[in-house]
């Protein structure tokens, strides 16, 4: 069994960047005294949503490289999670306003969109890992069939 803290860090650093790019867009709002529901800041969030997005596409490739897809669900899964409730709500006070100011509705909106764009983003990068037979179960019967065709060469 690994040590949980090798396991947990890297999902807490994945959780910490995409925190940051709501909260840095949500700062860049408040700091050009945009319309929270106006076209540039939308365009803003859009910016940090497709950084979160690529974001979880590489840490679906990562996870799918160095270990089995029993661990990249709960890891990814719960880090996307988290992130998505911290980061909705400070990336709403960051932009200045409170997360329920234009209520329940819209704050559920924003987060099921961010755990929609986490999620599949960290899908699509464990299914692109799988396409090109790169991933982690892949690797290992690559080096089973190496290994029982040497073995079976020398008999």
């Amino acid at each position: 069994m690994t040590n949980p803290r090798t396991r947990w860090i890297p999902a807490a650093v994945f959780a910490i960047g995409m925190v940051l790019a709501k909260v840095v867009s949500g700062i860049v709002v408040n700091a050009k005294n945009l319309d929270p529901l106006g076209d540039e800041a939308f365009t803003i969030e859009l910016i940090a949503l497709a950084f979160v997005l690529a974001l979880s596409i590489a840490a679906g490739v990562w996870w799918g490289r160095v270990g089995p897809l029993s661990r990249l669900i709960p890891e990814t899964g719960l880090a996307v999670v988290v992130a998505g409730v911290v980061a909705v709500l400070c990336g709403a006070w960051a932009a200045g306003g409170s997360p329920f100011e234009d209520g329940l509705g819209f704050f559920l909106q924003r987060l099921l969109f961010f755990w929609a764009v986490g999620l599949v983003g960290v899908a699509l990068g464990y299914v692109g890992l799988v396409l090109f037979g790169a991933d982690h179960r892949s690797r290992q019967l690559k080096s089973a069939e190496r290994y029982y065709s040497a073995r079976a060469k020398r008999h």
